[in-house]
């Protein structure tokens, strides 16, 4: 390969990454406002309805507030670690999606292992948690640490043997050989979530528990530690949180792909097909759904979801 090449491949590898990160910046903005929204109409609240038509730039308001306010660091604070815990979530949590395929040749990184690398990258978010919860100097940080580094670590056996399972069936780490497989004369009963569905409904509550979605919220136990071990977090660093947080979020919501067909996905790599639109409304289903758990089901104990 020539110099200019390498230089040609590294600006369509950055082109793409500027496009996903603009891309998911932009629906996180929108999950976040419908979350308020949902929690708003179970309460029978009107929620954001301010800033913007309908409360549609609520999320983007929020942003510059955050980005414009003075982060405060502990006394006794580890400088470095505490600044640097959150941007090692938030890249941890970006890096996974180099390999998450769209639709043809709508990868970054099309790697025969990208199973496995979106396994250890999420698996190496608990060292932010960590990190964070133990620079902050708080023992209600700390203690919210300990519990969530304990639940992060706990489900992710169970989505290793989900992912176990799901390699068996397609044999192959490729994500998006993974999808191929599924796109038989079978139609829909070919898709592995059907065959699979005990194992499909064991990923979609280890998924939940991973991200600390309701009901396994319990890092933010608001009547024991306030918001866990971000308590001590404000302005940019706690944002940084939250986006790694919701970044994760959609991370799992498109992992869950893996359990059936794309073959709309697939018709041209230069533009989105119908089908493709499909699969994001999908996954935009997940992410909001995931939000209604916390007003529909019980809150549960600690020792109950990590034993």
């Amino acid at each position: 390969m020539s110099f200019g090449d390498a230089l040609l491949t590294i600006a369509i590898v950055a082109g793409k990454s500027l496009f996903l990160l603009s891309a998911l910046l932009i629906f996180i903005a929108y999950a976040l406002y419908a979350d308020r929204k949902i929690w708003a109409a179970v309460q029978l609240r009107r929620g954001p309805n301010v800033v913007g038509p309908w409360g549609l730039l609520q999320s983007f308001a929020d942003l510059l507030k955050f980005v414009l306010k003075e982060p405060i660091i502990p006394a006794g604070a580890n400088k470095g670690l505490f600044l640097l815990a959150p941007l090692v979530f938030a890249t941890l949590a970006l890096a996974a999606w180099a390999v998450i395929p769209f639709s043809a040749g709508w990868v970054i990184a099309d790697i025969n292992v990208g199973v496995l690398y979106i396994f250890a990258i999420s698996s190496l978010g608990v060292y932010g948690v960590i990190m964070g919860g133990w620079a902050s100097n708080s023992k209600y940080a700390f203690l919210g640490t300990l519990r969530s580094a304990a639940q992060m670590v706990s489900y992710e056996v169970s989505i290793g043997f989900v992912i176990i399972t799901v390699l068996m069936c397609a044999g192959s780490l490729n994500l998006s050989q993974i999808v191929a497989a599924q796109d038989t004369r079978l139609g829909m009963l070919g898709w592995y979530w059907l065959w699979l569905f005990p194992m499909f409904v064991v990923f979609i509550i280890s998924a939940m528990a991973e991200t600390n979605r309701p009901p396994f919220d319990l890092p933010e136990a608001e009547s024991e530690l306030v918001a866990g071990y971000m308590v001590e977090y404000s302005s940019t660093p706690y944002l940084l949180f939250m986006l790694g947080e919701y970044v994760a979020i959609i991370t799992c919501a498109r992992s869950g792909r893996s359990c059936s067909s794309e073959a709309g996905c697939r018709r041209s790599p230069s533009r989105p097909s119908p089908g493709c639109r499909a699969s994001s409304g999908s996954s935009s289903r997940r992410v909001s759904s995931s939000s209604s758990w916390r007003w529909r089901r019980p809150w549960c104990r600690a020792i109950d979801t990590i034993s």
